[in-house]
Formats: C-alpha cells, structure tokens, sequence
C-alpha cells in the first residue's frame, strides 16, 4: 500500500524534471525584446520585461506606437552584442550598438523566478543614461585637448614661419642698404 502512495509522487517528479525550461542568456534575451519591437509584438515584449519595469514599458509602448515609422527605422539598425555581456549575480549588462551611429548602448537584465529580463526601471534608465553622458563629455574633453594642442602645433608653426619671413626680410633689407 505505501509504494502505491509514493508511486504518483515519483511521477510527478519525473514529469516535472522532465518539464524544465532552458533559460534564456541575456543577451539572447535583449535580442528577443527587440525583435519583438521591431515587429509590433508589445505582448512579447512585455513578457521580456521585469515586473518593476512594466509601467516605463507602457510609456514606451504609447511612445513606439505613436512614432511607428521612426522607431522601426531605429530598431532595424540595433544589434545586441553577445560578447559585451557581464553577469554578476542575479544582474547582468549587455550592450546593444546602434549600427549607424556606432553608438553603444549598455541595458540592465536582472534575473527573476522565470529567467532573465530586460530592466526599464528609472534607477537602471538614470544610470545608463549617467554613464553615456560621461563618456560623450570624456569624448568632448580628448577632442577638446586634441584640438588645443593642435592650435598650439599650428601657432608655433606659424610663429616659425613668421620669423624665418622677418630674417629674409631683414637680408634682403640689407641687401638693399648695401647696393644704394
């Protein structure tokens, strides 16, 4: 009597081991989020977002149904980098590169019960956008000392030329002197 009571336990086990799902990477998983932009699928990708990050998504639904033509050109140039991908614990960054531009643009994943996820949460949106800020004002300070130095090669050339003009003028002024 009691092997047939654990009999249906033991089934249900096997069944359910046999049942798992293979969980997504990240950077699979931003792939999905954006191909199911790409193709109007808001359902999908809304299944790709944390539960946290589910009214931004709404936001951005209105704001990506309302700018379709705009947004499928935009979403038709990113592409996810598989190789960016950095997990620590149950948070993961991956970068996706805008082709035209070459920008790249890291997003947050956090791990939940059913796999990775895609974070809009204002936190994760604040700090990406903190770091693109610093890196293009890094970028506008190397080309601002780029420039100066530039400047400063183009004086100092220009003051070299200057003053080798002054000496052929002043030999061909004495040049002159001496003939008179």
């Amino acid at each position: 009597m009691k092997k047939l009571f654990w009999l249906p336990g033991f089934l249900c086990i096997i069944l359910f081991a046999g049942c798992e799902q293979k969980s997504n990477s990240p950077d699979e998983v931003l792939h999905e989020f954006f191909d199911a932009l790409k193709h109007d699928d808001f359902s999908k990708a809304r299944s790709l977002v944390t539960a946290e990050s589910i009214p931004g998504f709404i936001t951005m639904e209105w704001t990506l149904q309302n700018n379709k033509e705009a947004n499928t050109l935009l979403l038709d140039s990113v592409r996810v980098d598989p190789q960016s991908t950095r997990i620590t614990g149950d948070s993961a960054t991956v970068t996706a590169i805008e082709l035209r531009s070459g920008e790249k643009i890291p997003f947050t994943l956090k791990k939940e019960i059913t796999g990775w996820k895609v974070s809009l949460q204002k936190a994760d949106i604040s700090e990406m956008i903190k770091n693109k800020v610093k890196e293009k004002i890094d970028t506008l300070l190397v080309t601002k000392d780029s420039l100066l130095n530039k400047m400063g090669e183009l004086t100092d050339s220009a003051t070299d030329k200057l003053n080798q003009g002054i000496k052929k003028l002043d030999s061909l002024g004495k040049n002159i002197q001496i003939k008179l």
